[in-house]
């Protein structure tokens, strides 16, 4: 690597990566498919890659202190752990959706049964 902390390969790789990242949420929300408040860990996570890449001597100081052997180990691992974050809430966010459509589904069951109820009493009237 030539007394680089990462390669400028990488280095070069994740800035793209960030900005295309960021870009992309960007337009996302400019077009109004997604809830901005589901985007911010998007946002915020891309802007701390950029500034990781731009500035490599921060992750190499957090993977020295964490026992890493190189700032790239360290990168990636830190993006893995984003993503396995990112699984975890959406799976939060989908287990409460099912509880909310069960309930939503018990009561327009519940309702239909009245309605039904109702136009029986109506018809025998």
């Amino acid at each position: 690597m030539g007394g680089r902390i990462i390669s400028l390969e990488l280095q070069f790789a994740l800035i793209i990566g960030a900005l295309a990242t960021y870009t992309y949420v960007i337009y996302k929300i400019r077009k109004s498919n997604v809830r901005i408040d589901d985007m911010i860990i998007w946002v915020i996570g891309s802007v701390l890659l950029l500034l990781l890449s731009i500035f490599p001597i921060i992750p190499a100081k957090i993977a020295s202190i964490l026992g890493f052997i190189s700032a790239a180990n360290f990168i990636f691992c830190a993006i893995i752990f984003f993503l396995l974050l990112m699984v975890f809430s959406l799976s939060v966010k989908l287990s409460q959706q099912h509880e909310k459509l069960k309930d939503i589904t018990h009561n327009l069951a519940m309702l239909e049964k009245r309605l039904e109820e109702r136009r029986k009493n109506d018809a025998h009237k």
